[in-house]
């Protein structure tokens, strides 16, 4: 799915949902981003992980897309992780605050989603 320079793809595991993003999140892009949580709560697995990794852009709109996604998804009982960006992506969360308030991971890998 893209949607003005983002490219997203949704991948439901027995454990969990996988949100790949990546290119731009902002204003124009934000409605996708959205349509693709809200697939990925759908599919009730007990973990929603946000990969950030291929993001090399994100505005406030982003920004505030990942908050109400981490919110829904508490309420929900589920957990919310996010995987790290590229630096200038990581710098904006720390600016922010949202590095403190969001749980970040370095890799998939961390996770161990088999």
């Amino acid at each position: 799915m893209a949607a003005s320079g983002l490219q997203l793809e949704v991948r439901e595991g027995e454990q969990a949902v996988v949100v790949t993003v990546a290119g731009e999140l902002d204003m124009t892009s934000t409605d996708a981003f959205a349509a693709a949580l809200q697939r990925a709560g759908d599919a009730q697995r007990q973990l929603t992980v946000v990969d950030l990794t291929a993001l090399e852009f994100i505005d406030s709109s982003g920004l505030a897309a990942l908050i109400k996604a981490e919110h829904e998804a508490q309420g929900a009982g589920r957990r919310f992780v996010v995987v790290r960006g590229p630096r200038q992506v990581q710098q904006l969360l720390e600016l922010t605050g949202l590095a403190e308030r969001l749980e970040l991971v370095d890799s998939l890998a961390e996770l161990s989603l088999a």
